[in-house]
């Protein structure tokens, strides 16, 4: 594939093109100067992405001979959090508390970690502590609440604001005011991995503010 200095860009609103000279149904054309040749990954500017269809379909390329140039579109996509069972869990009830131990499996940062339980009507309290070896651990939450209801209302997931890479999770539950309970497994949450295409960021304004009742509307202009 091959990229020659001096090509633009031509879309237009309807399909079928391919001529060495540029069809007069084009309604719009843009211009980029490239310094040498070879692969080059250049940012469409906002007033294309503003005139082109939405998947760009009608996006052509040509350079200042007039000959069609072959590209690929490279889009953010946005990536979904990581969400899945530990590797191992393990769990045991010593004095007046529960020690559940689990091997991650996860290279990336845990941002949270809910616990499995059927048990119900309670709230305990959770220290969470990571570590690299399974000896030396690092605390990393304290007295977290854990509870549900008999009411339905339910909170298991613990937030994690120190976030850290960790091989081994280390949950320790305070049973002393209440009965220890049956704990069988967890879920770890996980930030998602960056999206390998570069994104760029546009000012934005709020161009009008509409106040009603019990919801605020606003326009913001794109520029």
């Amino acid at each position: 594939m091959k990229r020659l200095p001096n090509f633009f860009c031509a879309f237009f609103l309807a399909l079928g093109a391919g001529a060495a000279t540029l069809p007069s149904d084009w309604q719009f054309e843009q211009t980029f100067d490239v310094p040498a040749t070879g692969l080059t990954k250049i940012s469409l500017p906002a007033a294309t992405l503003g005139s082109a269809r939405p998947t760009l379909q009608d996006l052509r390329l040509y350079d200042d001979a007039g000959n069609e140039i072959p590209y690929l579109i490279e889009s953010p996509t946005p990536s979904l959090p990581i969400v899945q069972a530990p590797k191992s869990f393990h769990a045991s009830i010593n004095e007046n508390k529960t020690v559940i131990t689990m091997e991650t499996g996860l290279a990336q940062p845990i941002e949270a970690v809910q616990l499995e339980t059927p048990a119900g009507d309670f709230i305990k309290a959770v220290r969470v502590e990571s570590s690299g070896d399974g000896k030396t651990w690092d605390t990393l939450a304290r007295g977290q609440p854990v509870f549900r209801q008999n009411d339905g209302v339910a909170s298991l997931k613990i937030e994690l604001a120190q976030k850290a890479a960790a091989k081994w999770l280390r949950l320790t539950v305070d049973d002393v005011r209440s009965t220890p309970l049956p704990w069988t497994g967890a879920r770890l949450f996980s930030a998602a991995k960056e999206s390998p295409s570069s994104v760029e960021t546009f000012p934005v304004s709020i161009s009008e503010r509409d106040e009603n009742a019990g919801e605020t509307r606003l326009a913001l202009d794109l520029g």
